[in-house]
């Protein structure tokens, strides 16, 4: 009865109700299914025409600046190709993916640029450090008890800590904001009742998410395992049972070329022309111009290669099939590193995570500033960098490629493998050098 006898209220509310409408709307085509992406713009569209009025006059008064339009313009130029894709697609039939996709990629939020270098120097800077290889001498220096007291001094220059100084700062304006301010007892944020009842939750989504990173972590670390003591084992048994040298020579130089293509997969710009040199070095000038037109799986044509030469060879069977038994391994091993490197922690969990641990980093400065008074900044700057580390330390673990030592074990397979060609000539040689005296005993 207020809206039909107050022609301005009127006005006002078909207005706020378009806005949410075509907010909504907008929503949706970015996030939602396909299904209910065309059921809801369609009533979206009905709308808009009946009220004669266009999306741009309804929502440019409540943008203000230019990047807020661009980036809205962009969302909704984005939800219009999605909705032309669903189109072309046959409606949503067939191999559409019906699950509604949580996709944050829309959502750009711009870092000062000083926040943004320091960023990529200190957190993608610092994964080549991260890969380490331990010795009898590491490992004694690891478990000594001065490790407290080694790891605590160092701790201002952890790369872990100073890349999470810009979100514990954050809690901790937070924490100063609510101390000069004092807005709980208005909102009702005294207790600490509700991180009591939700902190348990918080630290089983840590514990599992961190679980899973090691479990990916250790997984990696398995493969590569297998990738040298396959490789080793395939190197034998065609140096045993190959007598070819040429034939001989090229699978083991494959071998060879196998391993530092599968690790220049797995690494960028600089770090990967390493090892293209390094497998260009072992090739012949022709096998390397094969391997370079592989370009989209170089350790498959190296296996290809050395199984073709293996099956072209004098070998005897049982010697083909323990070396087919080991390319096959090496090729599980491969398709293991991709769907780790292609693959990560199920996104909804991560997000849900980061979403959870900030949102209560945020709220916990309120009960902690009226019982600690200025103390509470200090105190929820170091609560967020234990609870974000322990985070953020699962996160770089997550692609463990990208931080496990793979130059150690390429490294380590070379080595191994010019020990073994040099100790296999000197057996031969002392078997030659019996045969003959044998031989001369007997004349």
């Amino acid at each position: 009865r207020t809206l039909v006898s107050n022609k301005n209220k009127k006005k006002r509310f078909a207005r706020i109700l378009q806005v949410f409408v075509l907010l909504m709307n907008n929503m949706r085509t970015t996030t939602t299914t396909t299904t209910h992406v065309h059921s809801s713009s369609s009533h979206c569209c009905v709308i808009v025409r009946r009220s004669r009025i266009s999306s741009s006059s309804i929502i440019k008064p409540f943008i203000r600046s230019r990047r807020h339009q661009s980036c809205f313009r962009q969302t909704r130029h984005l939800g219009k190709v999605r909705a032309r894709n669903w189109k072309s697609n046959g409606n949503g039939s067939g191999n559409q993916n019906t699950e509604a996709e949580d996709d944050d990629s829309l959502i750009d939020v711009p870092l000062p640029l000083g926040l943004a270098e320091w960023e990529t120097n200190v957190k993608e800077g610092a994964r080549p450090y991260r890969r380490v290889r331990f010795d009898n001498e590491r490992w004694k220096r690891h478990r000594s008890i001065g490790r407290y007291w080694r790891h605590i001094a160092t701790m201002p220059s952890s790369r872990v800590v100073r890349g999470l100084l810009a979100p514990c700062s954050f809690t901790s304006l937070i924490a100063y904001a609510a101390y000069v301010f004092q807005p709980m007892e208005p909102l009702g944020l005294t207790s600490t009742l509700p991180f009591e009842l939700t902190s348990p939750l918080l630290g089983l989504l840590l514990v599992f998410r961190t679980n899973e990173a090691m479990a990916r972590w250790l997984r990696a670390h398995d493969a590569w395992a297998r990738v040298v003591s396959r490789n080793l084992e395939a190197r034998d048994v065609i140096a045993t049972h190959v007598e070819d040298d040429e034939m001989r020579e090229c699978a083991g130089r494959h071998l060879l070329a196998h391993a530092s293509a599968l690790a220049a997969r797995y690494r960028t710009n600089g770090e990967r022309a390493v090892h293209d040199d390094e497998w260009a070095n072992v090739l012949m000038p022709e096998e390397r111009e094969a391997m370079e037109s592989a370009r989209e799986n170089r350790p498959a044509h190296a296996l290809r290669v050395v199984r073709s030469v293996v099956s072209a060879s004098d070998a005897p069977m049982h010697a083909q099939a323990r070396i087919a038994d080991c390319i096959a391994t090496l090729t599980d091993a491969c398709t293991e590193c991709d769907q780790l490197t292609s693959t990560p922690i199920p996104l909804s969990y991560t997000r849900h995570t980061s979403r959870f641990l900030l949102l209560w980093l945020s709220l916990l400065p309120f009960p902690l500033a009226l019982s600690l008074g200025i103390a509470a900044v200090p105190a929820t700057f170091f609560i967020a960098i234990l609870l974000l580390g322990v985070e953020e330390i699962g996160v770089q673990i997550e692609e463990p490629l990208s931080v496990a030592d793979i130059e150690g074990f390429v490294a380590e397979l070379h080595k191994e493998s010019a020990e073994a060609d040099a100790q296999r000539e000197r057996v031969n040689e002392l078997i030659m050098r019996k045969m003959k005296t044998s031989q001369a005993a007997i004349k």
